[in-house]
């Protein structure tokens, strides 16, 4: 549950929880091959695994599948059928008055296909199709399928909501809905709990620190941020870079940088959600040149801890940064950009303080869990009556 879609739906699932509402999650992992079931802070925790396929073991059959691409749809079958099954299962013992689902991979497809249930709550977030499309990359078989049942459960929803109106649009467009089919109800977060007092602080307050949290990957600008930060050192040596999050250019980046002999920058591999806490804490500036993003709680994540946002013009995002009140935001790709509005905001103190100190004004105001909770719960009262 470390990502954006897995924080959000666990303090939604606490917040309605500790509302004295009955909530049980439904949890589709991408690496979990073996179900079960638990309990955390007294919420039922299902997750469903999607188990390997045992035909290759056979002599003859398995050569058979591989010809008829079997293995292309079986991950894609169980997706359907696998939550389908449960959900009737639990359905039939205590049902269920509304169902929230995450868009991502057609979760709650197969469930929406049965004739008795409760209306879909559908909460969609970057489409499959939008990140095949900004990695530049071919998609599996399995990856279409799971986009396809992406696309149907919208569609088959009794209520559909996002976060941004910039996104709204945009997928209305890519699946042929109309603008008034969804709702806007933007993302909230809780107060923190980090208490920066119980870590030791930096070394030297002379280095200026630049966080960056998120994959190493082309849609999350990572490229961007590599290809800027030679010429940021070298304008401006007293900085740190530190790098939270895994990803396919770690490894090359790491490399480049050691071979350039840059010593500030700090490659610290995936961090959990409550460790990255520190690093909020500590950096000076938080950056995340995403190419697009639906929303993009990691800036929440920043501003929840006053710190100024760099990030990009595009997708969801100018709805959650104010351009020149709680950050700085630069067209996406763009290097130049990015480098002048680091070392801008770098020599800039003041800056930084007075849009750290408006970002977090800002979540009060407009992005709060109290709001997300208000909000979310009279839309499931509405559906669940009609």
């Amino acid at each position: 549950m470390d990502s954006g879609i897995g924080i959000h739906y666990r303090d939604l699932a606490i917040g309605l929880k500790l509302r004295g509402n009955d909530v049980e999650v439904f949890h589709l992992p991408y690496d979990l091959t073996t179900s079960r079931s638990w309990f955390f802070q007294g919420i039922p925790i299902h997750s469903i695994g999607l188990n390997n396929p045992k035909i290759p073991y056979f002599m003859g059959i398995g050569k058979l599948c591989k010809l008829f691409k079997f293995f292309h749809f079986f991950e894609a079958s169980q997706l359907f059928s696998k939550p389908k099954r449960k959900f009737q299962n639990l359905n039939r013992a205590k049902p269920f008055d509304v169902i929230e689902a995450s868009s991502n991979r057609g979760v709650a497809y197969g469930v929406s296909t049965l004739v008795e249930r409760p209306p879909i709550f559908t909460r969609v977030s970057t489409l499959m199709n939008q990140a095949f499309n900004s990695e530049d990359c071919v998609a599996g078989l399995n990856h279409k399928i799971a986009a396809w049942f992406e696309k149907k459960q919208i569609h088959k929803s009794e209520f559909r909501v996002t976060h941004t109106q910039s996104h709204a649009s945009l997928v209305t467009d890519l699946i042929h809905l109309k603008q008034n089919d969804f709702s806007i109800i933007p993302h909230g977060i809780t107060n923190s709990k980090f208490v920066s007092k119980d870590y030791p602080k930096p070394k030297s307050s002379k280095i200026l620190k630049v966080l960056f949290v998120g994959k190493s990957e082309y849609r999350k600008g990572f490229d961007t941020l590599i290809t800027s930060i030679p010429q940021i050192i070298k304008e401006f040596p007293l900085i740190q870079f530190d790098i939270c999050g895994t990803g396919e250019m770690n490894e090359k980046a790491e490399s480049d940088f050691h071979r350039l002999g840059l010593q500030n920058v700090f490659f610290h591999g995936y961090k959990s959600r409550s460790s990255l806490e520190l690093f909020y804490s500590e950096c000076d500036i938080f950056v995340a040149p995403s190419r697009y993003e639906s929303f993009g709680i990691i800036y929440l994540e920043a501003m929840r801890h006053s710190k100024p946002i760099i990030a990009c013009n595009t997708g969801g995002t100018p709805e959650v940064v104010s351009h020149g009140k709680s950050g700085l935001l630069i067209d996406p790709g763009n290097p130049s950009q990015l480098t002048k509005a680091i070392i801008d905001l770098a020599k800039n103190k003041a800056l930084r303080k007075s849009m750290g100190i408006n970002g977090k004004d800002r979540i009060k105001k407009k992005f709060s869990m109290e709001k997300l909770l208000d909000v979310t719960f009279m839309h499931y009262k509405k559906i669940s009556l009609n």
